[in-house]
């Protein structure tokens, strides 16, 4: 933001989120709206892992980030019983 003299105001124009969110990503939040981190590294042009991880350079491998160094884990008492799960693989639209 600031090497684009940028207001959390105009970073949430960018990125479809309201200013509060904004606020709470720059004290340290982690973002839940991937499509939200993506708006902003493509109208900023950044990588978007990067804005999202802080990680730079090459794209980890599948082993090399796990979701507990992104996210706190937190046991949630509404999950208890039994699931059905489905789970599909995502794969980019543009082919890659």
């Amino acid at each position: 933001m600031r090497e684009k003299g940028l207001t959390a105001k105009k970073v949430a124009e960018l990125s479809g989120v309201s200013p509060t969110v904004v606020q709470n990503w720059l004290t340290g939040s982690v973002p839940h709206n991937f499509l939200a981190v993506a708006s902003l590294s493509n109208a900023l042009g950044v990588d978007f892992q990067w804005l999202l991880t802080g990680v730079h350079g090459a794209a980890p491998t599948v082993n090399a980030l796990s979701l507990g160094e992104l996210f706190d884990i937190e046991p949630d008492p509404s999950f208890s019983g039994l699931f059905m799960l489905e789970a599909k693989r995502l794969r980019r639209k543009d082919g890659a």
